[in-house]
């Protein structure tokens, strides 16, 4: 259907969004992350306390930032083969929003959330552990 509506190019719908949603997610989660660990340290020391909450600060600034990215990424790729019911990407955020109002941007907020603090926990947990230890031998 997709093909045939849409050639070649309707099989890369949601691409542009899911492009700013990346730099969204890696601005959030390292710039967060940093911060948060920088102001913890003081209070909890530098060690797995300090590093869980600095994850858990950045998984939920994560999900904050790029939530609206997936809903708009969603809905284009859904209307891929079928009708257009968006122009592109700003065209769908701004449909969305005087449509159906903020909170429709977050759709599937909590389970995006619990997501990225299981994800942003092990990663950036895992991330100090490796840098210690490659520190340590230098």
């Amino acid at each position: 259907r997709v093909w045939a509506k849409e050639g070649l190019p309707g099989f890369w719908a949601g691409v542009k969004p899911n492009v700013a949603r990346t730099f969204l997610v890696n601005a959030a989660e390292l710039g967060t992350y940093d911060e948060a660990k920088t102001r913890l340290i003081p209070y909890l020391g530098d060690g797995l306390l300090a590093h869980v909450g600095a994850s858990g600060c950045a998984g939920f600034t994560s999900a904050c930032v790029s939530t609206p990215a997936d809903v708009i990424k969603t809905r284009l790729m859904n209307a891929a083969g079928g009708e257009q019911q968006y122009r592109g990407v700003l065209h769908a955020g701004s449909s969305i929003l005087s449509e159906e109002g903020p909170s429709a941007l977050y759709k599937g907020f909590l389970p995006i959330c619990v997501r990225k603090l299981v994800w942003c926990a092990v990663f950036f947990v895992s991330y100090e552990k490796v840098r210690s230890s490659v520190n340590s031998k230098t």
